[in-house]
């Protein structure tokens, strides 16, 4: 029976040593997304409505003025004013030739 020497574990360290390892260095990959017109729509009248929602451009004094501007002229003791009421009536009679 033989006994291989003690410092063969030596050489095989030396040779894990010298031996180069040599990355794969591909080119990073891009990540692509496509979105679609509709999407893109969608997302813009989401941003449009929190942009309304947002905003604090309407005056609540000005809408119940013209509210109470609307129904004073408009309106006599909660019934159509008859003037506007002919009005409408004529124009609904135009309409149909």
């Amino acid at each position: 029976m033989t006994i291989d020497p003690v410092n063969r574990a030596n050489q095989v360290s030396k040779i894990a040593q010298s031996a180069s390892v040599q990355k794969n260095e591909a080119p990073p990959s891009k990540d692509l997304i496509n979105i679609s017109k509709d999407a893109k729509e969608l997302a813009a009248i989401e941003n449009y409505i929190n942009t309304v929602k947002n905003s604090t451009d309407i005056r609540i004094d000005k809408v119940e003025q013209a509210k109470k501007n609307l129904e004073s002229h408009y309106f006599k003791n909660g019934n159509l004013n008859s003037k506007i009421l002919d009005i409408i009536t004529q124009r609904i009679l135009d309409s149909l030739g």
